[in-house]
């Protein structure tokens, strides 16, 4: 049977008690993670701690009803257990999914199709995948939310820091790499977690909006990332997706050194475009022109020149010269439109700025183009939104207003999913300071100015953000 409750059956189970203060259903839901037991004991809880003459609710007995859920757990469901099925639960709670074969890994017991069955007959367990079969060995399941917690934390406080290594070891080898990352992190396991981090995250990087979670990264500090250069690197990409550009700079730098060291072409192409991006952003040409020189004499797959080409047509743009400019806008789409993976296609999209519609081509040309390219890209978001930017500017520039300003509301929209400062946001605003420039509309400029000015103002990151500006 299925344990979890939703908000709304905690809202009935408060209003059966008399409490109005439905506010505190969300606050159970969350503590409780749905859990009926959980859920119920909360309320009671909840209900027994309210100040009559206010309404409110005292904060500890929320915080005591967990403790009685712990206890509650551990007397009726844990100590019920034979001392088998007991230390089976507790090792087994570490992995995100259960079926028999990784509980027999984790476990090292060959009696895991037993014991997973009788944790479920004795509703631990809640169902993730519908039986395949009718055998036992095609169950996928997983504890609950709260119980696997507390399964976990009685595991950390029974287990020899020793056995409780090799166990979250075991359980590292047979989860997702994303569950493995985390298990090897827990116990201090630095070297593995790095290893095990820089081969999801050169995955993800190679992969059209892949983004390396910020939670593994903030768990390395300087001397473990100085340590590992495709874990710094990844750090420094990251931090410059988030705008932080003197965290990237100082971390790029040895990265480079390392890269060609070790004689890593896919990490020096990354590092030092990277590197050259950070130095574009301050304004340091001669710096980014050194690296992107170096950049353009290496051999590279079609999708690396595209990033080197984007480079270089900035440099060019900044540089003034338009017809190399032109040149490389040239050799960038045709290589998207014949050579390029997905990859390739999504960095140009990215790539591209509302500068290059007045490159020797024309604004038809770059239109055009990019339309075409927005047919070939399946799926990235982002890269898509950077091409629409384009087309708004486009509009605006041959003075068709009404389109321009329709492109730049579903901007807007994505802008706002991706949450707190980000460049489609500015970008849309940089549409709607043309928009507000040709209809002469002085108060629309001036609110835009106005946030401009509150982020140059507030921001001590988000450098490439204050450029465009």
């Amino acid at each position: 049977a299925d344990l979890r409750l939703d908000r709304a059956q905690i809202e009935a189970l408060l209003a059966d008690v008399g409490e109005r203060d439905l506010t505190l259903a969300q606050v159970i839901l969350n503590r409780s993670a749905g859990w009926a037991a959980a859920a119920v004991l909360m309320v009671a809880n909840a209900h027994a701690g309210v100040d009559m003459g206010t309404g409110g609710v005292d904060g500890a007995s929320l915080q005591a009803s967990e403790v009685d859920i712990d206890a509650f757990l551990r007397s009726e469901i844990l100590h019920q257990l034979d001392p088998e099925l007991q230390r089976f639960v507790l090792e087994t709670a570490l992995l995100d999914s259960l079926d028999v074969a990784s509980c027999a890994a984790v476990a090292e017991t060959n009696r895991a199709a037993e014991l997973l069955e009788e944790a479920r007959r004795r509703g631990l367990l809640e169902r993730v995948v519908p039986l395949a079969t009718a055998d036992s060995s095609g169950i996928t399941m997983r504890y609950h939310d709260r119980i696997a917690g507390f399964l976990r934390a009685e595991l950390a406080a029974q287990s020899e820091p020793a056995d409780l290594a090799g166990l979250h070891r075991r359980a590292a080898s047979v989860s997702s790499p994303m569950r493995a990352i985390d298990l090897l992190l827990d116990i201090g396991d630095v070297s593995a977690a790095a290893s095990a981090v820089t081969d999801v995250g050169r995955t993800l990087i190679e992969t059209p909006g892949g983004r390396v979670p910020r939670s593994w990264l903030a768990r390395f500090d300087a001397n473990q990332l100085a340590s590992e250069p495709w874990l710094a690197l990844l750090s420094s990409l990251a931090a410059i997706e988030d705008g932080d550009i003197g965290m990237a700079a100082g971390r790029l730098a040895p990265v480079v050194d390392a890269m060609r060291d070790q004689q890593d072409r896919a990490g020096l192409v990354r590092s030092a475009y990277g590197l050259a991006e950070t130095h574009l952003a301050r304004g340091e040409v001669a710096e980014a022109a050194a690296l992107i020189d170096e950049l353009v004499r290496m051999d590279t797959t079609p999708d690396e020149r595209v990033k080197v080409l984007m480079a270089q047509l900035w440099l060019d743009y900044f540089g003034g010269d338009w017809d190399a400019v032109g040149a490389g806008l040239d050799e960038a789409f045709a290589l998207a439109f014949t050579s390029c993976s997905e990859l390739g296609r999504c960095t140009l999209a990215l790539g591209l700025g509302t500068e290059f519609l007045f490159a020797p081509r024309g604004t038809q040309w770059l239109q055009d183009h990019c339309a075409e390219l927005a047919l070939r890209i399946r799926s990235d978001a982002m890269a898509l939104t950077s091409l629409e930017v384009i087309q708004a500017a486009a509009h605006l520039v041959e003075g068709d207003l009404s389109r321009a300003e329709e492109l730049a509301e579903g901007i807007d929209e994505r802008a706002l999913e991706l949450g707190s400062l980000n460049w489609l946001a500015m970008a849309s605003d940089r549409v709607r300071l043309g928009l507000a420039l040709a209809q002469g509309d002085l108060r629309r400029l001036d609110a835009i100015v106005d946030a401009a000015r509150q982020v140059l103002g507030t921001s001590d990151r988000h450098h490439q953000e204050r450029a465009m500006y």
